[in-house]
C-alpha cells in the first residue's frame, strides 16, 4: 500500500508474481493500489511461496519491489474452543484459559473494544494474537474498558470456527504517585477545616482532569466516609459538618475522565469547639446615593481565629 506522499498517477496497480519453491512457475496477478491485500488463489496445503510486489501505472513501472516468503496452512481445524473463561484482571492486562482441543497446533485470540461501551467507535478493531497454549495473558489494554474476546483453534496458520465472545472488563487505573494533588494544607478554624492544593502533575497528555473527591471520616471509624465531589478546576475547600472534639481523617484525590489517582491524605486533624472570631479587614466602603452605602467584608489573609457567621455593624450619626 502507498504512503500518503507517494503519487500513485493514471492506471496504478500493483503487479504480484508468486511462484511454488518446488515448482519454479511464476503467477502474475494485479492488484488495485487502494487495496490493502490480495489472496493467493489456490494456494493448497503446507504450499512454500516466493511473492514479489512492483507497481505499475500508466507511464511504466518501477525498478524496486518487495520480496516475501511465506507457507501454506493446512487444513482448518474442524473443533471449537469451549469453556473460554476470564481467570483474572486488572487494568491493562487479562489472563483467559480455555479447554485444550486435541491435535491442534495451537490457538488464535481475537479481541476488540466493545463498541456498546464506549462512544469511540473507530476503536472497534480487532487485534489477534497466536499460542501454543490453551492459555493467555493480553497484555497493553485500555483501563475501565470492556472488550470482546474470542479464541480459534489453530492448524498452522489456519484458523477454524471462532467460539462464542465473552466481554471482560478492565479496571479503573490508579494514577502515580506524583499525580496526587501536590502540596496540601490544612487549616483549622475550631470546627471548622479548610483544605488547599495546587493541582497534580499529569505525565499523560492525553489525561483531563475532570474533578477532586474529597473525603473525610472521624479517625477511629473508617467506615463512615463522607464524600464530597468538586470541579476539575478546585483547589480549595471549606467542610462545615463536623463533630466537635473529634479527630478527623482527610483525602483529596485527583480525577480523570477514565480514572483516580492516588489521594492525597491527612490524618489526625482535631476539631474542637469554635475560636473567638478574629478582626475583619478595613471593609470597602461605597456610596451609591445620599441614603444608601454598600459595604464589603473581608477576611485578612493573616485572619486568626473562628470563621465568623454574622457581623455586627456600628455606625455613629455626626
Amino acid at each position: 500500500k502507498l504512503d500518503l506522499l507517494d503519487q500513485p498517477g493514471p492506471g496504478f496497480v500493483l503487479v504480484v508474481n508468486f511462484s511454488k519453491l518446488d515448482e519454479g512457475s511464476v503467477t502474475v496477478i494485479k492488484v488495485d493500489g487502494n487495496d490493502e491485500m490480495f489472496e493467493v488463489p489456490q494456494p493448497g496445503i503446507n504450499n512454500e511461496f516466493n511473492v514479489k510486489v512492483f507497481a505499475t501505472n500508466d507511464y511504466g513501472s518501477n525498478l524496486e519491489n518487495k520480496e516475501f516468503h511465506f507457507k501454506s496452512g493446512g487444513k482448518a481445524p474442524e473443533g471449537i474452543v469451549s469453556n473460554l473463561r476470564q481467570l483474572s484482571v486488572s487494568h491493562c492486562c487479562v489472563d483467559l484459559a480455555w479447554d485444550v482441543i486435541p491435535s491442534v497446533t495451537g490457538y488464535r485470540i481475537f479481541y476488540k473494544v466493545n463498541v456498546q461501551s464506549r462512544y469511540r467507535r473507530n476503536l472497534a478493531v480487532s487485534s489477534w494474537t497466536d499460542v501454543t497454549t490453551n492459555n493467555i495473558t493480553l497484555l497493553s489494554l485500555m483501563a475501565a474498558t470492556e472488550y470482546e474476546i474470542t479464541v480459534s483453534a489453530l492448524n498452522e496458520q489456519v484458523a477454524g470456527t471462532p467460539c462464542q465472545p465473552i466481554v471482560v472488563k478492565t479496571s479503573q487505573k490508579i494514577l502515580e504517585y506524583i499525580d496526587m494533588p501536590r502540596n496540601g494544607r490544612v487549616s483549622i478554624f475550631g470546627s471548622v477545616v479548610y483544605l488547599t492544593w495546587d493541582p497534580p502533575i499529569v505525565i499523560d497528555p492525553i489525561e483531563v482532569l475532570t474533578a477532586y473527591q474529597v473525603t473525610y471520616y472521624k479517625y477511629d471509624n473508617p467506615s463512615e466516609k463522607i464524600n464530597k465531589k468538586l470541579n476539575g478546576d478546585s483547589t480549595e475547600v471549606y467542610i462545615y459538618d463536623l463533630e466537635r472534639l473529634n479527630y478527623y481523617t482527610f483525602e483529596v484525590t485527583a480525577v480523570t475522565e477514565t480514572r483516580q489517582g492516588k489521594p492525597w491524605v491527612v490524618k489526625g486533624v482535631s476539631v474542637t469547639y469554635p475560636d473567638v472570631p478574629g478582626q475583619p479587614a478595613m471593609p470597602d466602603v461605597v456610596v451609591v446615593n445620599k441614603t444608601f452605602l454598600n459595604i464589603t467584608f473581608k477576611l485578612p489573609n493573616n485572619y486568626e481565629g473562628d470563621l465568623p457567621n454574622h457581623y455586627h455593624i456600628y455606625y455613629i450619626q455626626d
